[in-house]
């Protein structure tokens, strides 16, 4: 009997460790994709402190329409969202599966907030480090500048859900839904990306963190500058590299506008 009863109990210990041992293994694996700290910049890039980062945003460049993609890090789990401005300073920010605005003090509708209720940067950077303050370790900024003609589509899609038929290989699909659960925002990001990014903006697959999307992004369709706040104050601004002809000694330069004018003046 005594037998027995060892018997059972070292089989229930051994299962009892064994789940345990597949339990913790699967959360390493899964943690492994929840970096908390954005990636390093690809090569060419430069990087700067800047320590009043509200200086760096203005919703009106010059040619264009603004994209940014918004990304925030922790300790577990990242986070991705969209801010578009658009032609006619139409606004529109996408927060698939996040928080942002559920108290009621925005009009959020689907996971999609339009108007003047969209937040700014420096405003959605407070929420992120004030909603979970011991989970936030950094906060990033993607910034392109796109058409307005692809700006417009874009905004068609997430306000009314894009039912037009996707170009390249892929099949027909029924129309885009915003309203996306906690916890896939990158995926949600990525197929739209896929979908209706059009050339600049496109992504080849579906990513499950937000550390990923970034990686794809920043090395196949590199933004015009990335701002990743630090959670000790100010942040860093990476631009790339502008590179230079060098000019061959010996050789001459082209003469420019100012040379000949330079010249003519030596001679009068």
């Amino acid at each position: 009997m005594k037998t027995r009863l060892n018997r059972c109990g070292k089989t229930i210990f051994t299962v009892f460790v064994s789940v345990a041992l597949w339990m913790n293994i699967g959360g390493t694996l899964f943690l492994t994709g929840c970096i908390p700290y954005g990636p390093s910049p690809p090569a060419g890039w430069m990087a700067r402190p800047v320590r009043q980062p509200e200086s760096l945003f203005n919703d009106h460049p010059r040619e264009g329409s603004l994209f940014q993609l918004l990304i925030g890090y922790k300790r577990f789990m990242g986070h991705s969202a969209l801010r578009l401005v658009g032609p006619g300073d139409e606004r529109l920010f996408w927060d698939p599966g996040g928080r942002y605005g559920e108290a009621g003090e925005r009009q959020r509708q689907k996971d999609v907030i339009v108007g003047k209720d969209v937040p700014d940067i420096m405003d959605y950077a407070y929420f992120r480090y004030t909603a979970k303050p011991h989970l936030e370790t950094e906060f990033t900024v993607m910034e392109w500048v796109i058409p307005d003609q692809t700006a417009a589509s874009m905004r068609r899609v997430l306000v009314e859900g894009g039912d037009r038929k996707p170009s390249g290989d892929m099949p027909p699909e029924r129309k885009f839904q915003t309203d996306v659960p906690a916890m896939f925002c990158a995926v949600a990001m990525s197929h739209f990306l896929m979908r209706y990014g059009r050339g600049g903006l496109t992504v080849s697959k579906s990513y499950a963190y937000p550390h990923d999307l970034v990686i794809d992004l920043w090395r196949n369709h590199p933004p015009r500058r990335v701002i990743a706040f630090k959670r000790t104050g100010g942040a860093i601004l990476y631009l790339p590299r502008v590179t230079r002809p060098r000019i061959a000694h010996g050789t001459r330069r082209p003469m420019t506008r100012s040379d000949a004018a330079q010249q003519n003046q030596t001679k009068q």
